[in-house]
């Protein structure tokens, strides 16, 4: 049986009036399998009030994580999200969901929740920076463990924050052939 990787982000639309979502899905070795975006999800003034800080997890987990994982056609074993806030989509997948980034980074502006990671792991190649893993909440750990090795499994053979850079080109590329996507 294939084992998959898949890549969760929110980018904002280049005209920074709204979002995209992506899913980007690899093998072991990083070669893409499938990938999904959505259509710019643009929310109103009201919307923006209504929701306060709430509305970037809202967004990312209900309006664009959850239907882009049902249409996939490769279910990931593990999805890593962008954002420490997407953790939730965890609730609502079969995939394991863990957040990363590397290791002496500094802290973003409007991450929530303690700032220590759950884990630092090296890539057992050598060939990539240690990361922080993150993990949902309320998870065991064992589960955490699963969730380590997994990650463990991947980092070896690939950079697991570079296809989130591929992620933010392809959508860039997308939005110049396709206005919708601006």
């Amino acid at each position: 049986m294939d084992e998959y990787i898949a890549f969760f982000s929110l980018e904002p639309t280049q005209d920074n009036k709204g979002q995209i979502g992506a899913m980007l899905v690899t093998d072991d070795l990083g070669m893409p399998q499938e990938f999904r975006v959505t259509y710019p999800v643009k929310p109103t003034n009201l919307q923006k009030q209504l929701y306060g800080e709430s509305l970037n997890g809202h967004i990312g987990v209900t309006l664009c994580g959850q239907p882009l994982y049902r249409a996939l056609q490769h279910k990931p074993e593990l999805i890593l999200v962008s954002q420490r806030q997407f953790l939730s989509l965890a609730d609502e997948v079969e995939s394991k969901v863990a957040h990363v980034k590397r290791s002496g980074e500094t802290i973003v502006v409007g991450e929530t929740g303690d700032e220590s990671p759950n884990q630092n792991i090296h890539s057992k190649s050598g060939r990539f920076q240690p990361v922080n893993i993150f993990f949902p909440l309320d998870l065991d750990g064992e589960e955490q463990a699963e969730i380590t090795s997994t990650i463990e499994k991947y980092f070896q053979g690939i950079d697991l924050l570079e296809p989130f850079d591929r992620i933010k080109s392809a959508l860039e590329a997308l939005a110049e052939q396709d206005e919708k996507f601006r």
